[in-house]
């Protein structure tokens, strides 16, 4: 398991799989960060997912000792990124992909063949509502998952003569650091001036307010996934209003509704104002 640093999903998931008897794997960056999960018996590894040498490393040392099996591989590590795209700063950009998105590439290469031993194996990668709503000012966060979407889709098909099943999570709200790590600063030079007061009280991320509990969210996800599901899984806030916008909502009636939600439709009367004004 990826990310399991205190206060996050990867956190609650290593604690609900060894609830029900499973031993886990944790991984993060520091192992001062899963303390609490070593006092539980849960072993735990450094590892960062963005570093080929870090995750040859983990993963020769999971293979000694587990005989080179391995039955389950949760892909959970992943950082937002809130931000107008005319405003975007590429390092961070790049940042994000390589966290949310390669990171992922890279452990399902390297621990597919641990998998695929186990004779029964399965890789669920943690996607989000992110991947097919327009949430604006998170293009890229969203673009991230959504590749996630693909490429789960396509990996399913590939490791099926292996026994290999790939789930992948739309993950609802839930309740997690990400959103204190998601504010947006505006640069000097945004074209967003106008709406700088909606970014400064960060009213983007008011739907944390009524997120799931990670706990809760975790066990959820646990029982689903240790049971048959489906490719996708569904847990968290607000997955039927992402279920209803993707697949029944006519586009221009979702479109609508985040520019409101997101305030750009206020933004744009402003704008329309100030040009008759003008």
């Amino acid at each position: 398991m990826r990310r399991c640093s205190e206060g996050g999903i990867g956190y609650e998931l290593a604690i609900a799989y060894h609830a029900r008897g499973i031993r886990v794997f944790a991984t993060a960056r520091r192992l001062d960060a899963m303390i609490k999960l070593a006092e539980l018996g849960i072993e735990t590894f450094s590892l960062d997912v963005t570093n080929k040498e870090s995750i040859q490393a983990v993963k020769t040392k999971i293979s000694g000792l587990t005989g080179g099996r391995l039955d389950i591989l949760v892909n959970n590590a992943g950082q937002g990124y809130s931000m107008p795209t005319a405003d975007y700063d590429m390092d961070a950009v790049q940042r994000l992909v390589d966290t949310n998105f390669v990171a992922v590439i890279a452990m399902c290469t390297e621990f597919t063949p641990l998998l695929a031993a186990s004779g029964n194996g399965k890789i669920i990668n943690m996607s989000s509502i992110a991947s097919i709503i327009p949430q604006p000012f998170s293009a890229a966060y969203n673009a991230t998952k959504a590749a996630l979407n693909a490429f789960g889709n396509t990996l399913r098909l590939e490791l099926q003569p292996f026994n290999i099943d790939v789930i992948t999570i739309i993950a609802g709200a839930v309740k997690t650091k990400i959103f204190a790590k998601s504010e947006c600063k505006l640069p000097s030079t945004t074209l967003y001036e106008l709406m700088r007061g909606y970014f400064d009280r960060a009213e983007h991320l008011n739907f944390e307010l009524q997120a799931m509990p990670a706990d809760v969210f975790a066990r959820d996800v646990v029982a689903k996934t240790l049971n048959s599901p489906s490719a996708w899984v569904w847990s968290g806030s607000f997955v039927w209003v992402a279920w209803m916008t993707h697949f029944v909502l006519p586009r221009w009636v979702s479109e609508y509704m985040f520019s409101s939600l997101y305030g750009l439709t206020e933004f744009n009367k402003n704008l329309s104002q100030i040009d008759k004004d003008e």
